[in-house]
């Protein structure tokens, strides 16, 4: 039973960041502390291609970076930093998820 069980948690740890992910788009905040990014994220066949938003705070080491909004396959994402810790997220499309906040930066969206 440790066998297998070793077998399936190699296995599933084997299967992290097998997805390509190509930057469309990224933008700095005013006072450099944050980036905001649109990625197109391909992870294979059994998947279908997403749009993601992520946030990248440069100044947390320990929590650099996270996934802050995702949208089906349209490329109709724009980013903008409106203010130092306000990011507007102007989109077209089906969301599966969107964050209103992120540490301290607040999301915005405009559109669908």
């Amino acid at each position: 039973m440790r066998i297998l069980l070793l077998f399936v948690a190699l296995g599933l740890s084997g299967c992290a960041g097998v997805c390509d992910n190509i930057v469309h788009e990224k933008g700095t905040s005013p006072g450099g502390r944050y980036s905001a990014t649109v990625e197109q994220r391909n992870c294979g066949a059994t998947t279908e291609e997403a749009f993601v938003v992520v946030i990248h705070d440069r100044g947390n080491m320990l929590d650099p970076h996270k996934d802050v909004a995702a949208y089906d396959g349209t490329d109709g994402i724009d980013v903008r930093w409106t203010g130092d810790d306000q990011l507007t997220i102007s989109r077209n499309g089906q969301s599966y998820n969107e964050l209103d906040s992120w540490h301290d930066a607040e999301i915005v969206y405009e559109g669908e």
